[in-house]
């Protein structure tokens, strides 16, 4: 039974497309990363036929579950450190408890972890992966802050983590994650873009990314922004293909990264229009520009956007900006939280509003009418000149946001 069980392929279909056959831990890999969707008819050797939002072992994965009652998970990254990352979780979480909401901060920079001296918390939680190995759940590990509404689950001791890129191990921590007694989970990720990391933050139900107006930050953020989906491509490869080591190799030239996939995908006679699809649609992205002074990255980030749409076919979210304050400097020196709340600054005040709005977005994460690989192929040949051109800094011929003059001479 036990071989069964490892042998048995997998099928999705789903608007008279069909996607497979996959192994058990590709459909799994599939439901962590958001590729599928609660209607989504799964068959299991072209016989056993159910919904994928009401198969057990998929239901804490797959988004949009509206029979579900379940924490939502949120998590926050960035391009690079230094960014403010860590104290705009901090204060998503003060202002989702000041809205009554019961919230669970998990510090999930393995490696670097500061929120605990945020919080003030003298002692770490129980370290999550022996919990987890015990089939214990997380609930030991969420200790109170002194904050009403807000508890936190810290990083775990480096020495006990060696294996923690396995997928059963991250399996079960999202599981035990978006079981909690809690109405959101926040996850506060390291900078480092490995694939421990990039599969935690695209687990999420909200994918929020923090970034400083800086042009050199938009560019780190552009490149932080073809990983994820870079990252997303490789699963769906390694998933349908006969090769264990399947990768989707990214050229860097002048030809869009979506019709780099889709051509890898035709040839491996995968069904790419629906693959990149779901890709797409599973991105629930949203940009906060933190530590701002003026208003001037607003141009910036629309030619930002019309770049990705280029590139990827879809576009950023923007949730907001966080003007800088010299409280949130003194916060985080002293690492004392209350002096967000206890004195009225502009900084909270537009946290406080950016956490209402996120707060409202239900899905589900984009309309996958607009999404089309044809429309992306008719422009294939041509670069979009911007900041995140690798030349730049030494061109003459600046003119962000039109077709290069130089790359597209040809």
């Amino acid at each position: 039974m036990a071989k069964e069980k490892q042998t048995r392929l997998w099928s999705i279909e789903h608007d008279k497309q069909r996607i497979g056959p996959m192994s058990s831990y590709a459909l799994a890999l599939w439901g962590l990363q958001g590729l599928l969707y609660p209607n989504d008819i799964i068959t299991a050797g072209g016989e056993r036929k159910v919904f994928a939002g009401y198969m057990e072992g998929m239901q804490p994965f797959i988004r949009n579950n509206g029979h579900l009652r379940r924490a939502r998970l949120w998590a926050i990254a960035g391009g690079k450190g230094g960014v403010g990352k860590s104290i705009i979780t901090a204060m998503a979480a003060l202002a989702l408890a000041n809205a009554q909401k019961r919230v669970v901060v998990v510090d999930a920079d393995f490696n670097g972890a500061n929120l605990k001296e945020l919080f003030s918390l003298r002692y770490p939680s129980p370290n999550i992966w022996r919990l987890l190995e015990r089939n214990q759940g997380l609930s030991a590990a969420a200790i109170p802050t002194s904050f009403a509404n807000i508890r936190m689950i810290t990083a775990p001791d480096n020495g006990y983590q060696s294996d923690t890129s396995n997928i059963l191990r991250r399996i079960g921590f999202i599981r035990a994650l978006r079981n909690l007694d809690a109405d959101y989970v926040i996850l506060d990720l390291g900078p480092r873009t490995g694939d421990n990391e990039l599969d935690y933050f695209l687990t999420a139900d909200l994918n929020l990314i923090v970034s400083t107006p800086e042009l050199t930050s938009l560019e780190n953020l552009s490149k932080f922004i073809k990983l994820v989906v870079k990252r997303k491509i490789d699963v769906a490869l390694k998933s349908l293909s006969q090769n264990d080591k399947a990768e989707f190799i990214l050229k860097e030239d002048k030809t869009p990264l979506v019709y780099q996939a889709s051509q890898q995908m035709y040839s491996m006679n995968l069904p790419a229009q629906e693959i990149l699809r779901r890709i797409a649609g599973s991105f629930n992205l949203h940009v906060v520009f933190n530590q701002v002074r003026d208003r001037n990255y607003a141009g910036d980030f629309r030619l930002l956007n019309k770049y990705l749409q280029h590139e990827l076919g879809f576009t950023l979210n923007f949730a907001g900006g966080v003007r800088f304050e010299s409280v949130v400097q003194q916060a985080v020196q002293y690492g004392d939280l209350r002096r967000l709340v206890r004195y009225t600054n502009s900084a909270f005040r537009d946290m406080y509003d950016i956490t209402k709005t996120l707060m409202a977005i239900k899905g589900p994460f984009a309309d996958m009418s607009l999404f089309d690989v044809g429309n992306i192929l008719q422009t294939e040949n041509k670069i979009i000149c911007g900041i995140w051109c690798n030349a730049w800094d030494d061109c003459n011929y600046q003119a962000p946001g039109k077709i290069c003059p130089l790359r597209n001479f040809n």
